[in-house]
């Protein structure tokens, strides 16, 4: 079957309309997803598998958001039948890389030492939401890439951004552009040009049946819902050795206020490691920052983005517009990408 045959099947099963765009991406990336099965098979022959391994050149797709650039990865994904694959967030492979370089301290190379391990397993990665703001990311991903590839790893990345403007204003960017020349040599660049947003398009489910009745009550009831009221605490979590208030929690259900868990000391491994505890968060008082506020900013976009992808259920009370235009341009494609989530995947109380 075809990629764009399976494409065609996943709209049909998930409510789609199918889009020339994408099937015009599909189309693009088919001879990948040909490459890719041929150099499997090859590997598999018994007399080249001590011979270095062949790198097939990936896929970097980006575009706006809402633009379907993750259903069509997930798509190539589900259906390329390769053996050696792996699907991440970008913000969770980085977390583990930066988990592996403390495993591996005090070696000459580290990166080099993570990237024999991934590739001794993994022929493809599947990148979403490929964004770098910090500086150590930006440091480790040129170098790591360089591995990945020597080593055979073909990638599918997804962004909101072209590789020329990754990383922008960021510090020692001219080191930086060594790793989008990386990319653009090791990547097909495919950009998807769309100005619809498909998932301001979606109406949750759970949302379309239940958000009538529960905006007549308050967060709390809410809560007694979800909790049974079942060994209900109020005691704080604690998360890598540190302490977060919270206002309530049972069994897999949590309470915060918004100013708690959408402020500093708080990152995205706090975000994942809720993701793993809970199925449902709850959060009140949400609202816009300032411009002045870049950090909370970053915060809650790196919040709604893990908790998308963990498909965690989120009801919150709070502004019902949650859409601002800030000054920081290279924020307001993240944070567009992240109101557009929202709107996904919540539940607001009013």
């Amino acid at each position: 079957m075809t990629l764009i045959r399976y494409y065609h099947e996943q709209c049909r099963h998930q409510g789609y309309q199918p889009d020339a765009r994408q099937l015009t991406v599909l189309k693009a990336i088919q001879p990948l997803y040909d490459d890719l099965l041929n150099e499997e098979r090859r590997r598999k022959r018994w007399f080249n598998r001590l011979r270095q391994k062949k790198r097939v050149k990936g896929c970097y797709l980006f575009g706006n958001v809402g633009v379907g650039k993750t259903f069509i990865m997930d798509c190539f994904y589900q259906r390329i039948p390769l053996s050696q694959k792996m699907r991440t967030h970008f913000h969770e492979f980085i977390h583990a890389i930066h988990q592996k370089l403390r495993h591996y301290a005090g070696k000459p190379d580290p990166l080099a030492f993570i990237a024999e391990e991934i590739a001794a397993s993994t022929q493809l990665i599947c990148f979403d939401e490929l964004h770098i703001t910090d500086t150590a990311d930006a440091m480790i991903l040129g170098r790591l890439l360089e591995n990945l590839f020597q080593r055979g790893v073909s990638l599918f990345v997804t962004s909101n951004e072209a590789p020329d403007h990754l990383y922008q204003r960021g510090l020692q960017r001219e080191l930086f552009k060594k790793t989008i020349a990386l990319i653009k040599d090791n990547m097909t660049v495919i950009e998807i040009d769309s100005q619809f947003d498909y998932r301001s398009q979606k109406i949750n489910q759970y949302s379309r049946k239940n958000e009538a009745a529960m905006a007549l009550k308050k967060l709390d009831d809410v809560f007694q819902q979800l909790s049974n009221n079942a060994n209900v605490t109020t005691d704080p979590i604690r998360v890598h050795d540190r302490k977060i208030e919270i206002i309530k929690r049972a069994n897999n259900v949590i309470w915060f206020d918004f100013d708690i868990i959408c402020a500093p000391p708080r990152n995205p491994s706090d975000y994942l490691h809720l993701t793993k505890e809970y199925k449902t968060i709850l959060i009140s008082n949400m609202r816009t920052f300032s411009d002045s506020a870049k950090d909370r900013v970053v915060l809650f976009i790196r919040l709604i983005d893990v908790l998308y992808n963990a498909n965690v259920k989120l009801i919150y009370t709070g502004d019902a517009n949650m859409e601002k235009t800030y000054l920081h341009e290279h924020i307001n494609f993240q944070y567009a990408r992240a109101i557009s989530r929202l709107n996904e995947m919540s539940i607001r109380i009013a």
